[in-house]
């Protein structure tokens, strides 16, 4: 295949935005898309080189195999390698042992299924994981599996037969994309059957170009530029992907292949040496990138700075062009390239494998080092005992089997489940909410024995979404739709939502704000209060309230937003206090969402507006943690401990409209 520089060009359009997205440029919201144009590029030169290996006679699966080996294993062991080390030295028992659960995963070309079963690619959670960004690198190594297989197979049909069914199969992954979007969002984002058709869009460019030089086009070029460039500023966490979305900059990378050659504009922008000299490193910054970001975020007590995070991006480049310049290259230099024979990089690559997947097993089977971590940090043992412990059943979804249970969505079995527990116990109570909502199930679980409990809850789902362009399994409009057809089974519904998501600067809510800053640091006074979510919310309530139940807004409560690195460096006697004005940054937002409860309640009685903050009080010497106890797991969310303790409180505590509502 003749060269061509632009596609190296493509390259860097590709990794910068996902190296700056992940570094937390809320400019670059949808950086992330860069890897659907880096699986384009990748569907296209694999294709290519296929075709004419199939036209020439001269068709190897195993020399394919070897050259991905060649191209790929060499800079990912270095990289592995590398980040083994800084997380054996950085990481908690717990994080250490996740982190060998992820790197066997790599080894073995699955880290897309472990990250699927996992994490969130957009949880904040997902920042602290080292090796996350390898899951695109599974879906690739997949495809190099299964695509040269069947691409043999169909060819004895002929050529016209074998686009056929790239094609056919294209599309087909792509209406499986559409619908999982909706119904299976995080599958959706991380696995091949959704992802195929982004690698088939590059493969049926290159059955188009196979034979005849790109038709150079200035305007398709160019738009195909702007369907790249416009998503990587307009797209964010909330946009269904991949979906139909993901055309823009799949059809963009593929309109840029296919018409964007050397003299067209875009084709000498693409070509100029910056774009080509970061594309020719690209690889190995993607690889480098994240496990940079995580381990900085890791190893301080606050999330590091934007300047931090430039300069590490800047650092990414710097071990990118080492380890392309001695590292990928030798590994390809055909003939003369280290571990020449076949055999030889196989054998290097499976021995090297194998001490990888080694270092995570003993990782895994050690739980994390932790006797070893424990000796070498006394000071910090018994206060990471107590964190550990902390979260046994937060943000888990507890079922007795009976008529005590929280899920997900409302969907029919749940349904049918509610309906006969009403007619066995009578009507019961529902909590609904976001991630602090399951906390207050948990709790009530615990500390409530009253009539049937039921909770409707999912992590960062709010009434005041679905946002434009955002699907997620959110249970509420499911929910509403329940209770107005089946008014006798709840008489009473208990909400509540995190306050710091309903606190902006315009650009971050609360939580991320207060997780940049140190501990000792005052509190940002300047935020607004997100009254239209506040509105739509209380709106969404009094649909509720109109069904019949008597429905209760539990006020959000006061977050002390503690890390857990700082935690661990104090000990459980620290001192612990909320950051200057914190107190009053929350008093704010909740005080906000009484009065316009109180305006929007023009029949009163049915919708009920409860400050937690009020009802708890909040003394941190008391109520954050102790030597016996933590009542937070994280930041925001109550511990075991915590959910037991606070809505015991709630239950007993002076505030009557809980208690009339439930004991009532």
């Amino acid at each position: 295949m003749k060269y061509r520089r632009e596609i190296d060009g493509l390259r860097a359009v590709a990794v910068l935005p996902v190296i700056l997205f992940h570094a937390g440029f809320t400019v670059f919201s949808g950086g992330y898309v860069g890897v659907d144009v880096f699986f384009v590029i990748s569907g296209f030169l694999i294709t290519t080189i296929l075709l004419s290996e199939l036209e020439a006679g001269d068709y190897s699966i195993a020399r394919f195999y070897e050259r991905r080996a060649r191209r790929i294993l060499p800079a990912l062991f270095l990289v592995l390698a590398c980040a083994s080390v800084a997380a054996w030295a950085i990481m908690v028992p717990s994080q250490l042992d996740e982190f060998g659960r992820a790197l066997i995963s790599v080894v073995l070309f699955v880290s897309n299924v472990f990250f699927w079963q996992e994490s969130d690619y957009f949880a904040p959670a997902a920042e602290l994981s080292p090796l996350l960004h390898t899951w695109s690198l599974a879906v690739e190594e997949q495809f190099y599996i299964v695509f040269p297989i069947v691409l043999a197979l169909v060819w004895r049909f002929g050529r016209r037969s074998a686009f056929w069914l790239v094609a056919a199969m294209s599309v087909a992954s792509l209406l499986m994309a559409q619908w999982a979007s909706v119904a299976k969002p995080t599958a959706n984002f991380f696995l091949i059957p959704t992802r195929a058709w982004e690698l088939g869009a590059g493969s049926i460019c290159a059955f188009l170009l196979h034979g005849r030089a790109p038709r150079p086009s200035a305007p398709l070029s160019t738009l195909g530029l702007a369907l790249v460039a416009v998503p990587i500023f307009v797209y964010d966490a909330t946009t269904p992907f991949p979906s139909v979305w993901a055309l823009a900059p799949v059809g963009g990378a593929a309109l840029i292949i296919l018409f964007g050659a050397a003299g067209t504009p875009v084709g000498r922008l693409l070509s100029t040496a910056p774009f080509v000299g970061i594309g020719l490193i690209s690889y190995s910054a993607y690889l480098w990138h994240q496990p940079l970001f995580a381990f900085a975020r890791l190893s301080s007590t606050v999330a590091p700075s934007l300047q931090v995070m430039g300069g590490l991006a800047l650092l990414t480049l710097v071990l990118a062009w080492a380890s392309w310049r001695f590292v990928e290259q030798p590994f390809r230099r055909g003939p003369a390239s280290l571990l020449p024979t076949r055999a030889q990089i196989f054998g290097a690559s499976a021995v090297t494998g194998a001490a990888l997947a080694m270092v995570g097993g003993y990782s895994v089977a050690t739980d994390g080092r932790l006797e070893a971590w424990k000796a070498a940090h006394p000071d910090r043992a018994a206060t990471y005992a107590l964190i550990e412990a902390a979260g046994k059943i937060s943000n888990r979804y507890l079922d007795d089997g009976g008529c005590r249970f929280n899920v997900k969505v409302m969907d029919a079995p749940a349904a049918e489940r509610a309906i006969a527990c009403a007619k066995a116990n009578g009507p019961g109570v529902a909590v609904i909410g976001d991630s602090h909502g399951i906390d207050f199930f948990n709790g009530m679980d615990m500390a409530y024995s009253g009539r049937f409990l039921m909770g409707i809850t999912s992590p960062g789902c709010r009434p005041a979404e679905p946002k434009p362009g955002y699907v997620a399994e959110c249970p509420y409009d499911a929910f509403a739709t329940f209770v107005a057809a089946n008014p006798q089974v709840f008489s009473d519904v208990i909400f509540t939502q995190s306050g710091a998501h309903l606190m902006t600067d315009g650009s971050e809510s609360a939580d991320d704000l207060l997780d940049e800053i140190p501990e000792t640091a005052p509190a940002p006074t300047y935020l607004k209060i997100e009254r239209a979510e506040i509105e739509r919310a209380l709106g969404y309530l009094d649909r509720l309230a109109a069904a019949g139940p008597q429905v209760i807004w539990l006020g959000p409560r006061l977050e002390p937003r503690i890390g857990l690195n700082f935690i661990l460096r104090g000990g459980c006697a620290y001192p612990y206090a909320l950051r200057e004005g914190q107190a009053a940054m929350f008093g704010k937002v909740d005080a906000e969402i009484a009065a316009a409860a109180r305006q929007a309640d023009a029949t009163p009685g049915r919708v009920a507006y409860v400050s937690q903050i009020d009802a708890l009080g909040f003394d941190m010497g008391q109520d954050f943690m102790t030597c016996d106890r933590v009542y937070w797991r994280d930041g925001d969310h109550w511990s075991a401990e915590g959910a037991k303790r606070f809505v015991g409180r709630l239950l007993a505590g002076p505030r009557p409209a809980i208690a009339q509502a439930l004991h009532g």
